[in-house]
């Protein structure tokens, strides 16, 4: 019995440390997909089922995801579309009925910032957007998110010190009030 949990222990750490990669590592092992399943005894009986398969492009970029019910049938599948910059241009979620939970696009300027952010309902309707502004140096200016009809939900500022280290986020309402300032203090040697 004993070694039962013990061989058990050893393949469970296997499964997490197999499942853990990194992009990096993902792409140098040329990893195309990991499929995790899972086997549980119960009152004698084993069963074995899929629970997640992951799959990735030659960079090592998730593409999509998919989460399985014991049954097989899909719970969850969610999918990434990503630029030849490698910025992440698109994500989906859908469920089992194959119904769009949500899309999100995002835009990016030439420095490969990311400047939109738009996310759809299941019918395709535009239901947030956010819009990012950098300064010259690239640092970000503000963020902007608006509903589907345009109408300002919030809006947030940021500063930066001398060193061009983020100073302080101010998160304003849809009436312009001030709701939160976040502030960062750094320590140097």
């Amino acid at each position: 019995m004993k070694k039962k949990i013990i061989c058990l222990a050893i393949c469970l750490m296997m499964v997490v440390t197999a499942g853990a990669q990194n992009r990096s590592e993902r792409k140098a092992l040329r990893l195309k997909s990991v499929t995790q399943t899972e086997t549980v005894t119960k009152d004698g009986k084993t069963e074995t089922f899929k629970d997640e398969r992951e799959e990735y492009d030659r960079e090592g970029r998730v593409i999509s995801k998919t989460e399985y019910r014991k049954d097989g049938s899909v719970k969850t599948l969610e999918t990434a579309r990503y630029d030849k910059y490698g910025n992440k241009t698109e994500e989906t979620e859908m469920s089992q009925e194959g119904k769009k939970n949500f899309r999100k696009t995002y835009q990016y300027n030439a420095r490969q910032d990311k400047t939109v952010e738009t996310e759809y309902n299941e019918n395709g309707v535009m239901v947030r957007n956010t819009v990012y502004t950098y300064s010259v140096s690239g640092n970000m200016q503000s963020e902007v998110v608006t509903d589907g009809s345009g109408k300002i939900l919030r809006k947030c500022t940021y500063t930066y010190n001398s060193k061009k280290l983020k100073d302080t986020k101010t998160i304003l309402d849809a009436s312009g009030a001030v709701v939160k300032v976040c502030k960062w203090e750094y320590e140097y040697y």
